[in-house]
């Protein structure tokens, strides 16, 4: 890819510079390197506006908003709708450079917006910073990523309006109201926004999970019912999970792939979430225990009136029992209250635990086999299945464990561990409630959250 925009563009240049009447008068490669270079920041310099773009990092996710002004001094202001890093790219004044290396490349040098998004999901999530130029297309300059290998992002710079800086701000003060969500309880290690949608005309409730630093959403689940009260008791609820990408436009929430489903007898479709006053509020999970969480007054296109609330609480969830397969993570992968491992605690227990795994509805002979529990490799490569029985009552994503004294084990435990792995698994799963909670971008990834006490145990199917 990057060797066919090479010789593409050095053909361009050529082309561009070839006059058949006065060969020997050309001017020099770097002559005409230079020119092309200079008419590139000209271009860039020239809208007294500067350049609106809709910024896509790869064609999955969602879109940001990005205002750009370019000087000819070498430095760019690069305004954003995006409040990751709390703010510090709503406004950042950087150095580019444009260079010729594969043709001619614009180039943001200092760590910024671009950058931050570039490391995303480990790299992968397709942000770039250097950018190839394809084209001007009418008043338009057309560029290219250089870093992508496969579905390259195009850029279209269009020339900005004097109101598209007020745009970029209304989008955002509607990023920053949503992002008041993040102060909501929930787990530590993954932190992600969950609301539940409440659409009176409809009767219906959807539940989304966020992830703000990649403009994607999830509809995890949509239920009968505008309470968790009223969901539970209706019994009424579909497992959705859909996934979206999403930007802001106008005042509302653009889901880039529409949420279509029917619920009973109901045809339900949200493009467009308008969010307005947000107020915050205590929710108890626990006995004694509160959380925070937060209404915000709005409408859905087309449907009206809404309210969206933060909560642990959906309808739903993804993660379902698995009669040919089982959840597992490494032993890491248990979390206290203040957010660290404890993983010394376990290999206190079992100094030769490797993982930690729960077996739901898993296929093991005449009844489904729920069990949680280590695995054990010792130095000569035995592996044993160290595991506790227990019984579960689902209410959407709220699941009740009820843990039993009964195991299934390869080897014999001693008293001692049968006594350690008792009192360590009670207290993960203390007060019996926890919260299966779903993530956008990764269908494979849940928490299984406990409110009483903040403990959290990561699972991967």
């Amino acid at each position: 890819m990057r060797t066919t925009y090479f010789f593409y563009s050095l053909l361009l240049l050529f082309l561009l510079a070839c006059d058949e009447d006065d060969p020997e008068n050309l001017p020099s490669v770097e002559e005409r390197l230079s020119t092309a270079i200079n008419n590139l920041r000209s271009d860039l310099t020239a809208p007294p506006n500067g350049w609106i773009l809709e910024y896509r990092p790869n064609e999955n996710s969602g879109f940001y908003n990005v205002l750009l002004k370019f000087e000819s001094d070498g430095k760019v202001n690069i305004q954003t709708d995006s409040p990751i890093s709390d703010g510090e790219f709503f406004n950042q004044t950087a150095s580019y450079r444009i260079d010729s290396s594969q043709g001619l490349e614009l180039i943001l040098e200092n760590y910024g917006f671009f950058h931050f998004l570039f490391e995303q999901n480990q790299t992968t999530f397709g942000g770039e910073f250097e950018f190839l130029f394809d084209r001007k297309e009418g008043e338009d300059l057309i560029f290219g990523s250089i870093s992508d290998f496969a579905d390259r992002t195009i850029l279209v710079f269009k020339p900005a309006s004097a109101s598209d800086e007020a745009t970029v701000q209304n989008s955002r003060e509607l990023a920053e109201l949503l992002e008041t969500s993040l102060e909501s309880t929930g787990p530590q290690i993954f932190s992600a926004p969950r609301f539940q949608l409440a659409i009176p005309s409809l009767n219906v409730s959807i539940y989304f999970v966020f992830d703000f630093n990649t403009r994607t959403l999830k509809a995890i689940a949509a239920s009968e019912g505008l309470t968790e009260e009223e969901v539970i008791a209706n019994d009424n609820t579909i497992v959705l999970n859909q996934s979206s990408g999403y930007g802001f436009v106008d005042g509302n929430i653009l889901l880039e792939e529409p949420l279509a489903f029917v619920l009973g007898s109901t045809q339900v479709v949200v493009s467009r979430i308008a969010l307005s006053d947000v107020t915050e509020g205590n929710i108890s999970y626990c006995e004694g225990i509160d959380g925070t969480n937060f209404t915000y007054q709005g409408s859905v296109l087309g449907s009206g009136d809404a309210t969206a609330v933060t909560g642990l609480f959906a309808g739903g969830t993804a993660f379902q029992p698995l009669p040919e397969g089982l959840y597992s993570v490494n032993i890491n992968g248990i979390v206290n209250e203040n957010g660290e491992a404890i993983d010394e605690e376990v290999l206190e227990l079992f100094p030769d635990a490797v993982a930690f795994q729960f077996y739901y509805g898993f296929d093991f002979g005449d009844e489904p086999f729920n069990t949680l529990g280590f695995v054990t490799v010792n130095e000569i490569n035995e592996v044993d299945f160290l595991l506790r029985r227990f019984e579960i009552v689902e209410d959407g994503n709220k699941l009740t464990i009820n843990l039993v004294d009964d195991f299934f084990e390869t080897r014999e435990l001693t008293p001692e561990e049968e006594a350690g792995f008792i009192a360590l698994t009670n207290r993960v799963f203390e007060g019996s409630e926890v919260y299966a909670l779903d993530y956008a971008g990764n269908d494979d990834l849940f928490t299984l959250y406990n409110p009483c006490n903040s403990y959290e145990v990561i699972l991967f199917n």
